[in-house]
Parts: C-alpha cells; structure tokens; sequence
C-alpha cells in the first residue's frame, strides 16, 4: 500500500510539473507572438512626400530638385508615365533613388538613379527584391 501511495505522488509530481512547462511554454509564445512593433503593419501614405535625409540633403522628396520634379509631375500625370512608387536605398555603400514609374520608357521595371539624378541600374535583382515600404519615399498608388 505505501508503494502505492509514493507511485501516484511521484505521477502526479511529474504531470504537474509537465504541465508547468506547458503553461510556461504556452505563455512564452503567446508573449513573443505579441511583441509587434508600431511599423510591422505600415502602409506609406499615398501622394505624401515622406522626409528622409540621404544624398547629403535634408528632405530629399521636397529638396532635391530632379526627385521633386519627378513627385511634382506625378501628383497631376494623366498619361500613367508617373504612377508608382519612389524608394531610396543604400547599396554596396551608394545611395540609390529607384522608382517603378515608367517615365516614358514604355514599361521598364525599374528607375534607377544616383543622387545626381543619373540612370545607374543595379545588375542585381535581390536589390530590387529587398524594396519594401520602409523604403519608400513617395507614392501615387493609393490602397484603400
């Protein structure tokens, strides 16, 4: 009967300590699953120059004349050569300004430009992939 009596302890000593680390696991996932920051769901602002900083130039959307002039014509295009996305990136130590406008040239994939405003493609397509709303510095597509 003691024998009996240590082994339903020792069971019950096991399964409450299993079901500790479940509970402690559980808790730890749901903690980690929670931990989203602010910017995981961002959406840049359609028709809105975001201020960003780069090419040596405060505010290059508003600053930076050949860039401002690009934005400025899209805000009123009606040909569809301006509707897209502008994106800065920096690359291999470059500050690159990249757009998916067409700009004319009958439905190039992407822009690519130096600060200066001259083409510079970048014969890597993982750069374009890496694109993203975090990098984008205008946009005339809206999502509603």
């Amino acid at each position: 009967m003691f024998g009996q009596h240590l082994n339903t302890k020792n069971i019950n000593s096991i399964m409450k300590t299993r079901i500790l680390f479940l509970l402690m696991g559980i808790i730890t996932l749901l903690i980690l699953s929670c931990d989203k920051k602010e910017n995981d769901n961002y959406i840049a602002p359609c028709g809105k120059i975001i201020d960003f900083n780069a090419c040596g130039i405060e505010d290059i959307g508003n600053n930076l004349k050949w860039l401002n002039d690009i934005i400025t014509i899209s805000k009123t295009d009606k040909t569809g050569n301006y509707i897209g996305t502008i994106w800065f990136k920096k690359y291999n130590h470059q500050d690159y300004i990249v757009t998916n406008m067409m700009l004319g040239s009958g439905g190039l994939a992407y822009h690519t430009f130096n600060c200066s405003g001259e083409s510079y493609p970048v014969d890597d397509t993982s750069f374009y992939n890496s694109l993203s709303e975090y990098d984008i510095l205008y946009t005339s597509i809206c999502i509603d």
